[in-house]
């Protein structure tokens, strides 16, 4: 039977897709709803240590608690793309939402525990290490099996768009990102100061259940050929196991691909366990002080994200942007640490920042067309799940070389691997694709 819409390698203008009952602006549809959750998300985000905290736990404890997180994140990333594939963009975004509502209210009635069971029905040292500790592990590790969003969300993108706009439309991920992380942490922080640490997480809830609403109403299926790809692939979609899934990495540029985002990921995370010590260690900063700076970090991604990478992706195209962008990025985490000076290090970590916004869209964007069409999803999905194993060991070892071998060192050995990252992607051939000027 011939298929009756477009080839997936046709060019369509930015933001069409095959299907004609798509709405106009699904980029701007799709950012809206993002985004909102991922403000959800990053409320949560700087309450969770003291979380943690007030039930005994330490630093260690912490620490594993994210990693486990990441744990679920990583092995049901690309379950989640490979079920986009199959049933829809729109249906298991939706599901991923609520799925996050409901491991946000389990992290909220934990939190909760000695408000709903009366002193005196359970002795006092049975919370930290019988009840409270391991459920807090437990329904973490559940936000990280529903934490699919991200993932479908950048199939989606790629349904959207073509080539010469896939770059720029992977940017919305980015400055989801970079909205969610600005205003997320400062409203929890509110939430959490004034009325406790389990509010921000009860908000989170309500936030992923009425954005779950949102996407109902404003999320269209791009995959409107679904039917026609169905029965092209025929028994390929009749059954799932992880064989399956982890069989896009056979295509040597997904690979490569996946290579480059694990050593990214592993690089960025090396300095989230210990900036915010090496912030009070050097310049004795303070959580609100840590926190501007993130929040101007985060706005500078977003603009640079929205205004600069779809015209530099269609002058050079995506591989010598996102390399550029590493190249930009490790230069300035290795001149961050040189001086004990809070201007010249808000300057170099400016241009850093610069780097990682035209970095992080253009692996998406090669992410999403290295190899079959129809399995996007799949292939995003491990894509994400290589950038979750490096959310895994990245700041335990970040935090490792903070603590025993000096405070910069964490700065030099990202940048050592960032390098590293662009030197083994040069020794690869570029796709097909990229032998033309417009894609690099």
């Amino acid at each position: 039977m011939a298929p009756s819409h477009k080839p997936d390698d046709t060019p369509q203008a930015p933001g069409s897709v095959p299907g004609a009952h798509m709405r106009s602006r699904p980029l701007l549809r799709l950012f809206a709803v993002l985004a909102v959750e991922l403000i959800g998300f990053g409320m949560v985000i700087p309450v969770l240590p003291y979380l943690c905290a007030d039930y005994g736990g330490d630093a260690l404890m912490l620490g594993l608690l994210f990693g486990v997180q990441f744990l679920g994140q990583f092995v049901m990333a690309p379950v989640w793309g490979a079920l986009s594939d199959r049933f829809g963009r729109r249906r298991i975004m939706i599901a991923t939402l609520l799925a996050a509502a409901v491991a946000s209210l389990l992290t909220a009635l934990v939190a909760a525990l000695p408000v709903l069971i009366p002193q005196g029905m359970i002795r006092p040292g049975l919370w930290v290490g019988d009840v409270v500790m391991p459920a807090l592990f437990l329904v973490r590790l559940l936000a990280g099996v529903a934490a699919g969003n991200v993932s479908t969300a950048s199939a989606y993108v790629a349904d959207v768009t073509d080539a010469k706009t896939r770059s720029k439309g992977m940017a919305v991920i980015g400055i989801s990102f970079a909205v969610g992380f600005t205003i997320g942490p400062g409203v929890g922080g509110i939430l959490s100061g004034d009325y406790g640490v389990g509010v921000p997480f009860f908000a989170a809830v309500l936030i992923s259940a009425l954005n779950a609403l949102m996407a109902v109403v404003l999320l269209d299926e791009p995959l409107a050929d679904r039917a026609v790809r169905q029965e092209a692939r025929g028994e390929q979609r009749s059954r799932y196991d992880m064989r399956n899934v982890l069989g896009v990495l056979k295509d040597q540029q997904t690979r490569t691909i996946c290579a480059v985002n694990l050593m990214y990921t592993v690089a960025i995370t090396f300095l989230e366990a210990p900036f915010t010590y090496y912030m009070k260690d050097v310049f004795e900063a303070g959580p609100r002080q840590v926190g501007y700076i993130m929040a101007g970090l985060g706005i500078v991604v977003a603009l640079f994200q929205g205004g600069a990478v779809g015209r530099i992706s269609a002058r050079v195209g995506d591989r010598k942007m996102t390399m550029g962008g590493l190249v930009i990025l490790a230069i300035g985490l290795l001149l961050a640490p040189l001086w004990a000076n809070l201007t010249w290090l808000l300057v170099v970590l400016l241009g850093a920042s610069i780097g990682r916004a035209f970095a992080q869209p253009g692996l998406l964007s090669l992410a999403s067309r290295s190899g079959k069409a129809e399995e996007t999803g799949k292939r995003l999905g491990v894509y994400q799940s290589a950038a979750s194993l490096g959310r895994i060991v990245g700041p335990a070892i970040g935090g490792a070389v903070y603590a025993f071998v000096g405070v910069g060192a964490p700065f030099v050995l990202a940048c050592a691997l960032l390098l590293a990252a662009v030197v083994y992607w040069s020794r690869r051939p570029a796709p097909a694709k990229a032998a033309a000027p417009a894609q690099g």
